[in-house]
């Protein structure tokens, strides 16, 4: 109903499942892909999306995506690209990755700027974020390390408490607080992953769903990233910890 009362010029829609109403007006409209785009390719030599495997194995044919045959904008590093093994049609562009610019400031507290160690962001996205189990033992574990966190505690903030070594709120401005970090814990997504990559960060990666899986391994194989299971132990997380922070201080010298 929208679409037909409003009838815009064209319509720019971030989907990873197509919109029937979309498809069928005679409406122009773009897709913008923020995912990793391993759904995008339908080569015999990548693996089936969001299956966390290498890229070694067949990949499923049957795929419900949205796709304009005027222009489809992903976002994904060129580094990590699958351009090399099957290039995309003329109307599928790549950009290095969507870095917002919002205007916001960040400031690390002073009881944090007192205190040795590095500086490290955990951010395990919007859906990671609020499962208020994982966050527990999360900071639970890294409340062991000798090292400073700025945590987002995503919506369930209020129902558990942050360490000592730790500050959080419920959502933070990433790209402000970026800059500031030596070392980025993540799920994966593409968005932190991209604005980690924009920003020089090494990354820790703990996936838990979606196309993280995939990501993760292919950043693993073609990248300097650590990946971290959720069922590794405390000792396991912690010794990765400083692993990928000795790394990129040799790199850095």
């Amino acid at each position: 109903r929208i679409l037909a009362k409003v009838r815009p010029d064209l319509v720019v829609i971030d989907a990873y499942i197509g919109s029937p109403a979309l498809i069928k007006s005679d409406l122009p409209f773009i897709v913008i892909y923020s995912a990793a785009p391993l759904m995008l390719f339908n080569c015999d030599n990548l693996p089936p999306p969001w299956s966390g495997l290498p890229s070694l194995s067949t990949k499923s044919n049957t795929i419900l995506q949205p796709e304009s045959k005027y222009l489809n904008i992903y976002m994904y590093p060129k580094e990590l690209d699958y351009n090399e093994w099957q290039p995309l049609p003329h109307n599928w562009k790549r950009v290095d990755g969507f870095v917002r610019t919002t205007g916001h400031t960040f400031a690390v507290p002073d009881r944090l700027t007192q205190r040795p160690g590095k500086l490290i962001l955990l951010s395990m996205g919007s859906i990671g974020c609020a499962l208020l189990e994982l966050m527990i033992r999360l900071t639970s574990i890294l409340a062991k390390s000798e090292h400073k966190f700025i945590v987002t505690k995503g919506p369930l903030h209020d129902e558990y408490e942050l360490p000592d070594n730790m500050y959080g709120q419920p959502f933070l401005p990433q790209t402000a607080v970026l800059p500031l970090v030596d070392l980025v814990i993540t799920h994966g997504g593409n968005n932190t992953v991209t604005e980690a990559f924009y920003y020089g960060k090494p990354l820790l990666a703990i996936a838990h769903m979606f196309e993280q899986t995939g990501m993760t391994m292919e950043t693993m194989d073609r990248v300097k990233v650590e990946v971290c299971k959720r069922c590794d132990s405390c000792c396991r997380a912690i010794d990765l910890i400083e692993k990928t922070v000795d790394d990129d201080k040799e790199t850095t010298n």
